[in-house]
């Protein structure tokens, strides 16, 4: 989520995210309310989200992590190029456009 806030500023709404310490009972469910949060902001900012869902991301599934990293690498770098007003032709609201080469990287990766 500070990736996310600090891609996008003001796009975390702080006050719906459960900061540790967690305790022992409720801990894994705050938890996974993080990751339910992680998922809706991923849906917000466009990112395609095959294999991502909150339950894989808690249980640290490595390919469900890749593809979140994978889409905020490509945010980021977008948001790099208009901050030095290169143009650019693919937008953060199209990135599940399966032309876009990470999308086809991720997707051949995917159906391995």
């Amino acid at each position: 989520m500070q990736v996310f806030d600090k891609i996008k500023p003001g796009s975390v709404n702080w006050q719906q995210v459960n900061k540790p310490p967690f305790k022992k009972m409720s801990g894994k469910m705050r938890k996974l309310d993080n990751c339910f949060y992680v998922t809706e902001l991923a849906r917000q900012h466009g990112f395609r989200l095959d294999i991502v869902n909150a339950r894989n991301i808690l249980s640290g599934n490595r390919g469900a992590i890749l593809c979140e990293c994978e889409n905020l690498f490509v945010i980021h770098c977008l948001a790099i190029r208009m901050l030095y007003g290169k143009t650019i032709s693919v937008s953060h609201k199209n990135l599940g456009n399966s032309k876009h080469p990470t999308h086809l990287w991720h997707n051949a990766w995917h159906d391995a």
